[in-house]
């Protein structure tokens, strides 16, 4: 199965427009929201990235598969072959719960935020993973060489976020835990150490 060329028309720049704003507003959410204090934009900019992401979901099921999930499907089955040598479309079930997952997140940031903020670390890395595996494979893997670059760029810029915002001693730090002191959830302030 041959990979089908997208032709460069304005309507498929939409398409491609769409994407990498949705993920700059989301590496600038992901930066806002992990300083110890938010800024008011955080939760609009964060948010207008999944709004965009939505409309880059559209964009790219109406122009490039005439709103076919069978065309979409064969299009990744496709993109997959040609990188990996296996016709598998299933990426596409990614992409659709990626869809559900950043939509999700966004309505309960929105209309639950004391519950948002009170979810586990774990939970957080979760969802960070998904995010991370997913720009990935869409903004490094399944692109073109002249794009790749940015991708490369916005990955590292969230993994600088997040490490941040991790736990002491946890993957994303380079360094060790600090004795005797505990760094509080979701920030980098240190809390005076728990008494036993």
């Amino acid at each position: 199965m041959a990979t089908q060329a997208i032709p460069v028309t304005p309507a498929a720049a939409a398409v491609v427009l769409t994407i990498w704003t949705a993920l700059v507003l989301y590496v600038a959410g992901e930066y806002g929201r992990s300083q110890p204090v938010p800024a008011a934009w955080v939760r609009p900019v964060w948010l207008l990235g999944a709004l965009v992401y939505l409309a880059h979901v559209a964009a790219a099921f109406g122009i490039h598969h005439a709103w076919s999930h069978a065309a979409a499907y064969d299009y990744t089955a496709a993109r997959t072959e040609a990188f990996l040598g296996i016709a598998w479309g299933g990426g596409l079930w990614a992409n659709y719960a990626f869809t559900a997952v950043w939509v999700a997140e966004g309505v309960w940031w929105r209309f639950r935020p004391a519950s948002h903020a009170r979810r586990s670390p774990a939970w957080t890395t979760a969802i960070r993973s998904v995010f991370f595996f997913m720009i990935a494979n869409g903004a490094v893997v399944f692109v073109d060489s002249s794009r790749r670059l940015l991708g490369v760029a916005i990955l590292a810029a969230l993994v600088w976020i997040w490490r941040r915002d991790a736990p002491a001693g946890s993957i994303l730090t380079a360094t060790a835990p600090i004795v005797g002191k505990r760094r509080t959830r979701r920030s980098n302030r240190i809390a005076p150490p728990r008494s036993w």
